[in-house]
């Protein structure tokens, strides 16, 4: 059975997860004009933000996931 823990555990990383990809887009679609190197300096911004993001939400879902079997066998 799921715990009721576990279940707000994933609702929690996948808003989470949904308000770093709102971010993200900000930054990729800031409105403009914007000078060519303004506009790649922020793209090269928001990938690396990108990337941070999945880090952080894939550690938190491996986190979890390790502490419900750690839970399980306990």
């Amino acid at each position: 059975m799921i715990s009721k823990n576990i279940i707000v555990d994933t609702k929690h990383i996948d808003s989470t997860e949904k308000a770093l990809e709102v971010g993200i887009d900000l930054v990729r679609h800031l409105p403009g004009p914007l000078e060519t190197e303004t506009s790649e300096k922020l793209t090269e911004i928001a990938d690396v933000l990108n990337l941070l993001a999945k880090f952080v939400i894939d550690e938190a879902r491996y986190y979890r996931i390790e502490r419900d079997l750690q839970f399980r066998i306990d």
